[in-house]
């Protein structure tokens, strides 16, 4: 078994992992004179994750023996995994003797597994966003399409730096108005 380093994700965009298993060679498998069954399991450490429910690829399947390698990969939708938490996902080959086994007649030849450690992106601590006329006080007061309003947001912490910052607005009908697009600087001056 092999375990990957640490990697951090955000919930907000899918992610996918790709599995690559070497299956046996043929030679190894005319000296054991059985019928090979092969299977990959994909699976995550929290009971908490509903993982079949969640993926949307396949979490098991079939290896092909005929084939030198395959690819089992595990696709996760956004918005599904809790931030700010740590799991380890596991993709788990088992290679399989028809008869002379368990209840199934399946005996374990072979297993193998493989591991990678996620840490979800948390979203920022909670600082504080104004808009404002610097020129004017009072300072909400301003003329529309005339006024330059300064926007400001502070005190905004992340363990993963830096942390990019976007302004607009929402005019009447639900349409979103981007103003700046993301950046670094915590204040802009838009009309």
């Amino acid at each position: 078994a092999s375990r990957g380093s640490v990697k951090s994700i955000n919930t907000n965009q899918f992610f996918s992992i790709a599995g690559t298993v070497s299956t046996v060679n043929a030679e190894y498998a005319n000296t054991r004179r059985t019928e090979y069954i092969d299977a990959c399991t994909w699976s995550v450490d929290d009971a908490g994750i509903p993982l079949n429910e969640i993926a949307q690829s396949p979490t098991r399947a079939g290896m092909n023996t005929q084939k030198p390698f395959t690819v089992s990969s595990l696709v996760i939708p956004a918005n599904i995994l809790p931030p700010g938490h740590a799991m380890t996902f596991t993709l788990t080959c088992k290679v399989f003797s028809s008869g002379g086994g368990d209840d199934d007649g399946e005996l374990v030849i072979l297993d193998s597994a493989a591991s990678i450690n996620i840490v979800t992106n948390a979203p920022p601590t909670p600082g504080m966003f104004e808009v404002y006329n610097p020129n004017a006080f009072p300072s909400n007061q301003g003329i529309a399409l005339q006024t330059k309003w300064k926007f400001e947001a502070y005190n905004w912490e992340n363990v993963d730096d830096p942390i990019l910052y976007q302004f607009g607005y929402l005019t009447l009908s639900g349409l979103q108005l981007i103003l700046r697009s993301q950046s670094e600087e915590q204040v802009a001056i838009l009309l």
